[in-house]
């Protein structure tokens, strides 16, 4: 994964859409985002429950370059031509790299810094709003 983050502010740079009919698995967030698809053209579809709710192209094909996400929206992308790059654009208070690392192991010491993580992202929702972002979907969608 390729991310470019700045203070409270990050993308992540989906390569993985560079051959055409490459999916990323249906996922979600909990954190709004934008995709972005600044090279060449990927179906975005959203759903609610399992229920297709939006389903449109974004990029080179329709002359739209990003579609937003809100937060616990259920969503995929299919890349519909070669050498497609899209963005994931998201505003965090908690670094991205230490969100992915929250429940990867089953030790003593893992099982601490998953709570301190969630009560981290919890201060932070009390302090600044819903805009702490959270681990939940990345691995689902991307390995």
């Amino acid at each position: 994964m390729e991310y470019w983050i700045s203070e409270g502010f990050g993308n992540r740079v989906m390569h993985e859409l560079a051959t055409k009919g490459t999916k990323v698995n249906t996922h979600k967030h909990d954190f709004p985002h934008l995709f972005i698809c600044p090279q060449g053209s990927a179906l975005v579809t959203q759903k609610r429950d399992g229920v297709v709710s939006d389903s449109r192209i974004i990029g080179r094909q329709s002359g739209q370059y990003f579609v937003d996400i809100p937060a616990g929206m259920e969503h995929e992308m299919e890349s519909l031509e070669d050498g497609t790059i899209g963005m994931c654009s998201f505003a965090h208070r908690v670094p991205q790299a230490l969100q992915e690392r929250v429940g990867l192991g089953d030790t003593e010491k893992h099982r601490e810094f998953d709570a301190l993580m969630k009560r981290v992202i919890e201060l932070g929702n009390e302090l600044h709003g819903d805009i702490v972002q959270q681990y939940n979907g990345w691995v689902v969608a991307h390995g």
